[in-house]
């Protein structure tokens, strides 16, 4: 067995935001397949954007697919935070609402369900998801 990573991002493209939304295309069964992921730092604050995380557990990754409809939770580029609780991401759809720290739907219409995690790697300054022969990320 061996790992595989794939870029993401910088952590400096979560400063301004304290999130990141990437795109990847990756084949899949002999097929392109899209997949759209949210970079959280959660030690983000709208005071202080520019703060800057000294420990690889403070960032977090899931599939931008809300449970609901499958919709990307974000109408604006990189905008899933909630702006007077960072701690919650919002699906600008129906308006879900979930756990950033595990991507648990606290309310809206997927209330109870959860956001597909992304296992993450890291250099000092990059963020990468992290992808295994035997594991390969749900959409």
């Amino acid at each position: 067995m061996s790992d595989q990573s794939i870029f993401l991002c910088h952590k400096s493209d979560l400063q301004k935001t304290g999130a990141f939304g990437a795109s990847l295309h990756m084949q899949k069964e002999g097929r392109q397949k899209a997949l759209d992921i949210v970079i959280i730092d959660m030690t983000y604050n709208p005071a202080n954007p520019q703060s800057d995380p000294c420990s690889h557990n403070h960032y977090k990754a899931f599939v931008n697919a809300c449970p609901h409809l499958g919709m990307p939770l974000e109408t604006f580029d990189h905008q899933f935070l909630d702006q007077t609780n960072p701690a919650i991401l919002i699906c600008s759809t129906h308006g879900a609402r979930f756990q950033a720290q595990d991507g648990f739907c606290l309310s809206g219409p997927c209330k109870g369900s959860s956001l597909t995690p992304i296992s993450l790697t890291f250099t000092e300054q990059s963020i990468f998801m992290k992808i295994s022969d035997n594991t390969h990320p749900k959409h």
